[in-house]
This record gives structure tokens, sequence and C-alpha cells, in this order.
């Protein structure tokens, strides 16, 4: 769970970037995303993994989602 946070955390960025979300609903999949993995952990451990990945270059954050899938 705190790759999911860690790379949630990596969005932060790129949010407001105009364009991001391509469809009308985009962004309200992925508040529901974002909250659903918020909801199944511990509230420190979130705000931990989730500020950590608020300062992961995107190449590593890429490279961690890739891993992950591998796996």
């Amino acid at each position: 769970m705190a790759l999911a946070a860690h790379l949630c955390g990596a969005t932060v960025p790129f949010i407001d970037t105009p364009g991001i979300f391509a469809w009308a609903d985009s962004k309200t999949l992925y508040d529901a995303a974002i909250n659903q993995v918020q909801s199944m952990m511990n509230a420190n451990l979130w705000d931990t993994a989730y500020s950590e990945g608020q300062s992961l270059p995107i190449d590593q954050a890429i490279a961690l989602a890739i891993q992950a899938l591998k796996s």
C-alpha cells in the first residue's frame, strides 16, 4: 500500500497542468482512486508515504510503477 501512496503523491505536481485530465470524468476517477488508497491505509502511513511521493522525481516514480507491474 505504501507504494500506491508514494505514486499518488508523485502525481501532485501534475494535477493542475492544463490538459492532464483528457476526459471529462478523469478528475472524478482520479479523486476516487486517491480516496480509495487513502481509506485502505493507516492515516500516519498514508501521510508519510504520500509526502515522500511528492518529492519523487517523475522518472523514479515511473520506474517504481513499472517495477510493481512486473512483480
